[in-house]
């Protein structure tokens, strides 16, 4: 019970500081995989669902009003259903399709969640003042902060109930499996280097270091 504790405040602190506040990057798929993967007791098992959600969301931006799947949480269920169904070949599977069908019921949430504040704002009619701006912010951050903590308990209890029963259908083994999701993820890196990599030279560079890194986890796995 401990450890839904924690992955309860850790969803509630990588939900604020994915857009409310912060962006330190630590809501990045890339840590918040690795740090669960340390708290559930399969590290590289956390780095590994860490990295294929960072290769799928690397396009998902979180500016202006657009709806992308929300990293951070969706990190910590996809780590939390991998873990469930080790060392079942199926684990990376589960996971990355878990976090990723939550990432999206996080963003839908976090969507609502931005419309609420929106009626609560400044209107012509009631100008706020500093301490009622400040007011509404402290309570936008500790909204986001439930709305985070709240989903990942509820994405938490569903992946160790869930995740088990998808296991004995899996047909292919865990070698065949990471590869398909590695595929799975070209297409999202695709769209990142059409616009980002404007040059032959860091396209090569960034394809070096992402096979190497694959390499590396795969082997380990």
């Amino acid at each position: 019970m401990t450890d839904v504790l924690l992955l309860t405040l850790v969803g509630g602190v990588v939900a604020v500081d994915g857009v409310a506040a912060v962006q330190s990057m630590l809501s990045r798929p890339l840590v918040v995989g690795w740090a669960v993967g340390m708290v559930v007791g399969a590290p590289m098992l956390g780095a590994q669902v860490g990295i294929l959600l960072e290769i799928y969301l690397l396009v998902a931006i979180p500016s202006g009003g657009g709806r992308h799947p929300e990293g951070g949480t969706a990190a910590v269920v996809a780590v939390v259903a991998a873990a469930a169904v080790a060392p079942s070949p199926s684990a990376l599977a589960v996971g990355v399709a878990g976090g990723l069908g939550w990432g999206w019921l996080a963003a839908m949430s976090q969507s609502a969640l931005r419309h609420w504040n929106e009626r609560r704002a400044d209107t012509p009619e009631h100008h706020l003042d500093a301490s009622e701006v400040a007011r509404a912010q402290a309570a936008g951050l500790g909204l986001d902060f439930v709305r985070g903590a709240g989903l990942t308990l509820v994405g938490v209890l569903a992946a160790r109930w869930i995740g088990p029963a998808l296991v004995p259908g899996w047909p292919v083994g865990r070698g065949e499996t990471y590869a398909l999701m590695a595929l799975g993820a070209l297409t999202s890196l695709g769209v990142l280097l059409r616009g980002v990599a404007g040059t032959r030279g860091r396209a090569v560079l960034f394809g070096v270091g992402l096979t190497a890194g694959a390499l590396l986890l795969g082997g380990s796995a």
